[in-house]
């Protein structure tokens, strides 16, 4: 394509002249009474080259402003790499104890005007690894008063303050803050956490819409279920309110995914007798997340159920996630209740490795009650305790903030 363009613009210019070369002829230009006469080709390869230097001249600008601008780029980005090695070697030497060589390091800090701040900051984040409360509240208190700092004095300041949960001093901040600057991501997300302490969750339900435009919130529909299921929660210690259906059906709607959500749900369509709905909202909510007490709740559903019963209402979550650690934990369980020793055996060895605490000591319960081992139990009761403790997913709003915030 290139080519033909350039053949395209070599045949044009050969055109030209032979047309210019056959039929030549001047142009006349008039400034201030002075007709001057310039042959037709000579205009116009001086039209052209005023062009193409305007041109030329433009790019070479062009090109000096980038490479200034990329010059003092590149400085400005070796200057804070070199800070954080410092601030790096700082961490090491608080952690070692060694506050002459954090001293030393302080001083080594770019002596430069524009830096004055950032040395202050430097120093503030020190003082707050080294646990010194007072002066790090000190310097991010004048850096309140520095102008062009005003702001990121404030937020660090307010940070502060939350950190310590001390939260009416960093809500007279931060309403200072949203006076300035009332659509910040920042402050809004100040404000959804407050509602969250204060238990205000329709507000919190506010917060988290507006949120959500201002920025991506990964997981939105999860994070809008714990909130809805929060709301729920505090309302039925109404026993009055009969919205706590409507919100937890909503927020599951959301996301199914959040274990007391859809024990609670469960549990509520239990009290009215619909066993087949909560069956679903847990078949459908153990695919995401395979919770102990999900599987307990499962099994429990149905009264007066015999142990072999049990075990087979176990085996329906282990179908549904056969390559699960817990549904096999919970399917053994149940199989050794029922006394069928041999499928809790063929479970456990099918785990290999997998067992962890809770499979160490199931596998102690089965060697008493299949063949009365005592010694082998001590070998797995012992192993359990070189087994790490297993992890469950709990009902914690601080975690919740800790994602978003």
């Amino acid at each position: 394509m290139k080519v033909l363009i350039l053949l395209f613009f070599f045949m044009f210019v050969l055109v030209g002249s032979t047309w210019l070369y056959l039929n030549p002829g001047v142009v006349t230009l008039t400034w201030l009474d002075i007709d001057i006469q310039v042959p037709i080709g000579t205009f116009i390869g001086i039209t052209c080259f005023s062009v193409l230097l305007i041109v030329g001249v433009t790019i070479l600008f062009y090109k000096i402003l980038h490479f200034r601008d990329t010059f003092a780029t590149r400085r400005l980005k070796n200057l804070y790499s070199h800070l954080n090695d410092l601030f790096q070697k700082s961490i090491f030497a608080i952690e070692a104890g060694d506050m002459a060589a954090l001293g030393d390091i302080h001083a080594t800090l770019p002596r430069h005007k524009s830096l004055k701040n950032l040395k202050a900051y430097f120093s503030a984040s020190l003082l707050r690894i080294k646990g010194e409360s007072t002066g790090y509240q000190e310097i991010l208190s004048e850096l309140c008063k520095t102008p062009g700092y005003e702001r990121l004095g404030h937020v660090l300041l307010a940070k502060h303050e939350l950190k310590n949960k001390n939260f009416l001093a960093a809500k007279n901040i931060f309403n200072k803050l949203k006076d300035e600057n009332p659509h910040s991501v920042f402050i809004t997300q100040f404000y959804l956490y407050a509602c969250f302490v204060e238990e205000d969750f329709e507000n919190a339900l506010k917060y988290f819409e507006q949120l959500e435009k201002m920025t991506k919130i990964s997981n939105a529909n999860y994070y809008r279920a714990i909130l809805l299921y929060s709301q729920a929660k505090k309302r039925s210690r109404s026993p009055e309110d009969d919205s706590v259906l409507s919100l937890l059906e909503s927020a599951y709607y959301n996301s199914p995914f959040y274990a007391p959500l859809t024990l609670k749900l469960a549990k509520i369509y239990k009290n009215h007798n619909n066993v087949k709905k909560a069956e679903h909202v847990i078949e459908k909510s153990w695919l995401g997340i395979q919770h102990p007490d999900l599987a307990n709740l499962y099994v429990h559903l149905v009264n007066g159920l015999t142990a072999l019963e049990k075990s087979r209402r176990s085996k329906r979550l282990l179908d549904l996630t056969p390559n699960s650690r817990e549904a096999k934990l919970q399917y053994g369980h149940a199989t050794l209740n029922a006394g069928l020793w041999g499928e809790t055996r063929r479970i456990l060895d099918d785990m290999g490795n997998r067992l962890g605490r809770r499979g160490c000591i199931l596998r102690a319960e089965l060697e008493i009650r299949e063949f009365g081992d005592i010694h082998k139990a001590k070998d797995w009761l012992n192993r359990s305790f070189q087994e790490p403790e297993d992890k469950t997913i709990t009902d914690s709003f601080d975690s919740f903030i800790e994602k978003i915030v």
